[in-house]
């Protein structure tokens, strides 16, 4: 399954909050149990240890370590020893169709960090623009943030694995995958999934925030932008190759989906390319 395509499409619609943040040499007595948070806590540890529970994983967080302390998850965590941690640290949600990512996504708690002064660059800007009401420093901030996150899931492996937390979702995104060139109708999706078609269009429209007949469309498109990369598939093979039964339908999905005609998208792509070899020699 490609991954990244799934969770690239779902994650069109993600918007970020943030709430507090800060650069903090933690106190003696610094530490809590069970504690469930309503927002997402990321921690950067730059200097000590401590220990952490999140839900029922035990850690042991040291030096170099970027932290995810998810959504609604039990939280245990203090010190372990005289060398007390330095963290950057903040909160914030990262909400998706109206549910916090980290519901219906799994990442790991820990991964450690291997550009140092990229991540401190990071934080550092994101408290830069801490506390100013202006919509530049809002929409930097924001920007940031979601700099950090793309750094997590690509450090998590998160391409090589399903992520998302209902089984059946997995299921559907990796059917959808592996079969999007051929014809996908509603019955298809309700026998791989054991659904009633009534409840699965509202499951899956709750979860991906779209229906699955534009979600597989969307997945289409993507494939589509590739192979359009090539000048030598006629249009018309591109559509039936991605599972589109005629090409003026592909092309009227394509141009509503990207804003081009496949034939404009083709042209700027190459030209954009060709751009790019110039430039490189």
């Amino acid at each position: 399954m490609n991954n990244n395509l799934t969770i690239n499409q779902y994650l069109e619609n993600i918007r970020t909050e943030y709430f507090t943040g800060g650069f903090t040499k933690c106190w003696d007595k610094w530490g809590f149990t069970n504690q469930i948070p309503q927002y997402n806590k990321i921690y950067y540890i730059v200097d000590g240890e401590c220990y952490l529970k999140i839900d029922d994983k035990e850690y042991i967080a040291k030096k170099g370590q970027l932290i995810l302390l998810p959504y609604n998850s039990v939280q245990t965590y203090y010190h372990i020893s005289k060398n007390h941690l330095v963290k950057y640290w903040l909160h914030c949600t990262f909400s998706c169709n109206d549910k916090d990512l980290l519901e219906l996504i799994s990442l790991p708690h820990i991964i450690t960090v291997d550009n140092h002064e990229y991540l401190s660059y990071l934080f550092k800007q994101i408290l830069l623009y801490d506390g100013q009401p202006n919509i530049t420093s809002k929409l930097l901030q924001k920007s940031y943030i979601i700099q950090l996150l793309a750094y997590y899931f690509e450090k998590s492996d998160s391409a090589e694995k399903s992520i998302f937390k209902d089984e059946k979702i997995s299921i559907l995104m990796s059917y959808i995958e592996n079969n999007f060139q051929n014809d996908i109708n509603i019955n298809t999706l309700c026998n791989v999934t054991h659904f009633h078609p009534n409840y699965f269009i509202r499951f899956f429209k709750k979860i991906i925030g779209i229906s699955p007949i534009e979600y597989i469309n969307n997945v289409r498109i993507e494939h589509a932008k590739k192979h359009l990369q090539a000048l030598n598939i006629p249009i018309k093979n591109i559509a039936f190759n991605v599972g589109f039964k005629n090409s003026y339908y592909f092309s009227r999905i394509f141009k509503k989906k990207t804003g081009f005609t496949p034939s404009k998208y083709r042209l700027i792509s190459n030209a954009k390319h060709t751009q790019e070899e110039i430039d490189d020699n």
